[in-house]
C-alpha cells in the first residue's frame, strides 16, 4: 500500500538525506535513492529551496508515484519537486505542448565535497518526457464495437384495427 502525500519531494521519500550522505565516505561515491515516474499537466514557481532558488512545482494529473530504493517504501502523490536538472528537462518537454506529459526518472546522489550541501543528485531517464493522454487505453473501451452477442430486435406486428360498435345516443 502507498504512503500517501500532497507532494512528492526526495526530503519526504528518503528522509534525512543529510544521514544518507554520511554513508557516502569519499568525494565521488554515489547511492541511487527513489525511482519516480507520473504524468504532469501544468507547474507552479515555489519558494526557494536549500540551493536559494524558487522551486517549481510540477503538478500531476494526480498521478506520481515514487519508490525508496533503499527500503522499498512507495508513495503517490499529486505534485512533485525536482532537483533543478530535470526540472529543466520536463519544462522544456512541457514547452512544446499542451497535453499531460509522462515522465519516469531514477534519482540518486553524489558526494560533492565543493557543493553548498555537500552532495549533487544524480538522474537517468527511465522514458522519455512525452505527451500522454492519461485516459487513452480506457477510452478503448467505449469503443462502438460490442463484444456482447447481438440479439434481433422484436418483431411488431400490427394488431389489426377493431372498430368499436355503433351506439345510440340516448334520447332525452
Amino acid at each position: 500500500m502507498a504512503n500517501i502525500l500532497k507532494s512528492i519531494q526526495p526530503k519526504k521519500i528518503m528522509g534525512n538525506l543529510k544521514q544518507i550522505l554520511r554513508a557516502l565516505e569519499d568525494d565521488g561515491d554515489s547511492i541511487q535513492l527513489f525511482k519516480v515516474v507520473g504524468v504532469i499537466q501544468g507547474f507552479r514557481v515555489t519558494e526557494p529551496g536549500v540551493d536559494g532558488e524558487p522551486g517549481i512545482a510540477f503538478k500531476g494529473a494526480p498521478v506520481v508515484r515514487a519508490i525508496n530504493m533503499i527500503t522499498g517504501e512507495v508513495y503517490d502523490g499529486s505534485e512533485i519537486f525536482l532537483p533543478e536538472t530535470m526540472k529543466t528537462q520536463m519544462l522544456s518537454a512541457m514547452e512544446k505542448t499542451d497535453q499531460p506529459i509522462e515522465f519516469g526518472y531514477e534519482c540518486g546522489m553524489v558526494r560533492n565535497d565543493n557543493s553548498a550541501v555537500g552532495y549533487e543528485y544524480t538522474y537517468k531517464e527511465l522514458v522519455e518526457n512525452k505527451e500522454s493522454d492519461p485516459i487513452a487505453h480506457l477510452t478503448k473501451l467505449l469503443s462502438t464495437e460490442s463484444t456482447v452477442a447481438k440479439l434481433e430486435a422484436p418483431v411488431v406486428e400490427e394488431a389489426p384495427v377493431v372498430e368499436a360498435p355503433k351506439t345510440k345516443a340516448a334520447k332525452k
